[in-house]
């Protein structure tokens, strides 16, 4: 059976072959692996809003990472200047001694 698809966009084009050498395949090869995994897996195409909702869990996925790194660091920040105070008490000088004044 014959499959003709029709105005692809030479970015795709190229990537796909690009894709294809990599796996030393032809493209042809390439995208016939491609529609069998497809068929094989009952893929399903996302809708425009489906995407955006993929799009932006991502998104908070990776600020949620970056907001536990950022409280991770303050953390740190805290735990050095309660070193610092604890020095300073320590010594007997207060902060107004110390040139924190």
């Amino acid at each position: 059976m014959y499959i003709t698809i029709r105005n692809v966009d030479d970015l795709v084009v190229r990537k796909l072959t690009q894709i294809a050498k990599k796996n030393q395949l032809s493209r042809e090869e390439y995208l016939r692996l491609c529609l069998k995994k497809i068929a094989d897996e009952s893929f399903t195409v996302d809708s425009p809003m489906q995407m955006e909702i993929r799009q932006i869990t991502t998104i908070l996925d990776q600020m949620e990472s970056t907001m536990d790194a950022m409280g991770k660091d303050l953390e740190n920040v805290n735990a050095k200047l309660d070193a610092v105070v604890d020095s300073f008490t320590e010594s007997g000088k207060g902060f107004e001694e110390g040139g924190f004044s």
